[in-house]
């Protein structure tokens, strides 16, 4: 009977032009479901789900459909998740500068409406406490809504990875290829992370992150395979020096506590750091009138998030609240060679915005014998690039002189978050979700009303109905809509 439906499921997504959701970092209704546990043991299950907006004079309609596939033998466990995407009418987010569809995917049919995902993870572990995989599909760092480092909103890629876990210390090394369209050419790059995560206690866990991203070059005689850089246990930065600097780094670190049923979490990324530019930005604090210094270095280039989150809020199991702030300074995540920036297929890799913003999210539900009820809102103000401008948020843009000659002024003094073409959107979301049974195969029906404002997107308020049906599937991420 299971086959069955997945033969159908996969007919009707041709028939019916559905897509599968795309997966997010975090999903509160997901999280306050305490019905739903992980099984370890083998797995097939048929996803499913659908989605109709309403908007006045349009409808936009949604379907998924896929399979999961999941088989453990000891030391071994695999995961296989392939699906089929079809986006009618196609439609691209104002932050998105490239038309590269969303997700990424295998183009069906030439036409670039229907993509194949075909998802899979491999995982062994061996000698006691080393782990390793192979992956297509995403790397995820974080414990909020957002990440400014590899997280789920960005399109797939492959990526093998090798660790060891020893007690409250996990280290984990991996590789990933990436690779961006410049100018109808094909750019492939490689990314080489090593992730160190240490709990002390368990209400603590301390995480350091840094990566290396180099391209495939002969003027800069990089190859696919850097050995210098595939070096585990050892600090990417001074390796890199020591190389030229041909590579884009990036350093972070994580910080999460908890206290009862609260969970706070923070995220500092380092993509360029110079403390002679932040000694003028405290001088300028101490001196406002003082006109010798200069603020505002574009070289400076960091993101920082703080939130929390609860899913036992005052002590009420079911009831969640997650709130988050988000701030990237202009210019974080690109370089001077456009081919370097912390992208895949012409999108962010990390957070969906590029950089060049200020973002404040909020979700608040509760969930009830088989009822829930999810409302979220996000306030973002952001700076956008015009033609023949780049004021930082653009990561695909190159930052200073490349050795093909098409980079944009920047303004070394002067920057700051969101410049350039400032715009502000808030976005508001609330939903009732009910889990239903249809010849003992579960479903969770849902219906909500979004609301989008924005000071210059027509500059007046975007309402739709939203409504539909999920089976082993999340609900889909409204505020980015």
């Amino acid at each position: 009977m299971k086959f069955i439906l997945v033969w159908v499921s996969i007919l009707c997504t041709f028939l019916l032009q559905g897509q599968l959701f795309q997966k997010n970092d975090f999903s509160l209704s997901d999280s306050l479901d305490l019905s739903v546990k992980q099984s370890t043991r083998d797995t097939f299950k048929v996803n499913l789900g659908e989605s109709f907006l309403f908007r006045p004079n349009r409808v936009r309609y949604q379907m998924a459909s896929g399979i999961s596939y999941s088989k453990q033998l000891g030391k071994l466990n695999f995961n296989l998740e392939p699906y089929i995407l079809y986006e009618y009418p196609r439609t691209r987010p104002y932050y998105i500068h490239s038309d590269y569809p969303l997700g990424g995917g295998m183009v069906i049919g030439g036409k670039e409406k229907i993509y194949f995902r075909p998802l899979f993870q491999f995982n062994v572990t061996f000698l006691r406490y080393f782990f390793s995989g192979l992956c297509y599909g995403h790397r995820h760092y974080g414990d909020g809504y957002r990440s400014f480092l590899p997280s789920r909103q960005s399109p797939l890629y492959p990526w093998a990875n090798l660790g060891v876990r020893l007690r409250n210390l996990l280290f984990d090394f991996s590789l990933a290829y990436w690779q961006q369209n410049l100018w109808d050419t094909l750019r492939h790059k490689f990314t080489v992370i090593q992730y160190v995560r240490w709990r002390p206690w368990k209400w603590l866990s301390l995480g350091f992150y840094e990566s290396a991203t180099w391209s495939v070059s002969k003027l800069r005689n990089m190859g696919a395979i850097e050995l210098t850089y595939l070096q585990p246990f050892a600090f990417l930065r001074p390796i890199d020096y020591s190389m030229g600097s041909p590579a884009n780094m990036f350093m972070a670190g994580l910080l999460q506590f908890r206290w009862k049923s609260y969970s706070f979490y923070m995220q500092v990324v380092l993509d360029e750091f110079y403390i002679s530019e932040y000694k003028n930005e405290l001088r300028y604090l101490f001196h406002p009138n003082d006109t010798t210094i200069h603020t505002g270095a574009w070289v400076n280039k960091q993101a920082l998030q703080m939130g929390m989150k609860s899913f036992s809020l005052f002590g009420m199991k079911g009831l969640g609240l997650l709130m988050e702030v988000n701030i990237a300074r202009p210019y974080t995540y690109s370089h001077s060679f456009p081919e370097l920036s912390f992208s895949h297929q012409n999108q962010p890799v990390a957070h969906p915005l590029g950089a060049n913003f200020f973002e404040a999210i909020s979700w608040l539900g509760y969930a009830w014998r088989k009822n829930a009820w999810v409302s979220g809102i996000s306030l973002v103000r952001i700076g956008l690039d015009a033609s023949n401008t780049h004021v930082g948020q653009n990561i695909l843009q190159p930052t200073s002189d490349g050795w093909l000659g098409y980079n944009i002024p920047v303004s070394y003094y002067g920057n700051h978050i969101a410049q350039g073409n400032h715009a502000k959107v808030l976005t508001f979301a609330t939903y009732w979700m009910r889990k239903i049974s249809l010849k003992n195969y579960p479903f969770r029906f849902y219906v909500g009303v979004c609301n989008k404002h924005s000071d210059f997107l027509y500059g007046k308020n975007k309402m739709f109905i939203v409504m539909g049906f999920l089976h082993h599937m999340s609900v889909p991420d409204f505020l980015n809509w």
